[in-house]
């Protein structure tokens, strides 16, 4: 291979891990870079409210990488993972090395359960099964959930409104 050959993949590869996660001043991993933001409404079963800005993974490639390699949400409270259409399969932990929660919503947004999951790193990785037919999983910081307002009985809606501040 020639230098300019190397420099070339060099580069390559800065953008590509520059797309997983986001650094702080001191070269620490913040949270996930590549994906939009939106504002997301969550109604409690008491009939409250509550707003919160999520990273919006809508791809196969946003899915699969989700919360890899991060150390926190950055300027996002939660992240959200949207299916066309209701599915049913497992979540895992595969190079994520912060604690998680993961709560499952249904086609119209009701909340169908929920997970704490702990961080994996090595090749076998512990499986997480989804509720039966969730288009949406919330995952958040573990035992965050409830802060957010996610819980038996609420019901999650996607807005397509940026994040405010």
């Amino acid at each position: 291979m020639t230098p300019r050959w190397f420099g070339a993949l060099g580069l390559a590869s800065a953008i590509v891990l520059g797309c997983a996660t986001s650094e702080s001043p001191d070269g620490s991993s913040t949270g996930p870079t590549g994906f939009e933001s939106s504002t997301v409404e969550v109604a409690g079963a008491d009939g409250s409210m509550r707003e919160s800005c999520m990273w919006i993974a809508d791809t196969p490639e946003r899915r699969a990488r989700g919360m890899m390699e991060v150390t926190g949400f950055g300027a996002a409270e939660a992240m959200v993972f949207v299916q066309e259409t209701p599915v049913s399969g497992q979540f895992w932990m595969k190079n994520t090395v912060i604690p998680l929660s993961i709560a499952y919503f249904d086609a119209v947004g009701e909340y169908l359960g929920a997970h704490d999951m702990t961080p994996c790193t090595t090749p076998e990785c512990e499986r997480y099964p989804t509720a039966a037919g969730y288009r949406w999983a919330v995952e958040a910081p573990l035992g965050g959930l409830a802060a957010l307002g996610i819980g038996e009985g609420s019901t999650l809606r996607v807005t397509d409104r940026p994040c405010s501040g």
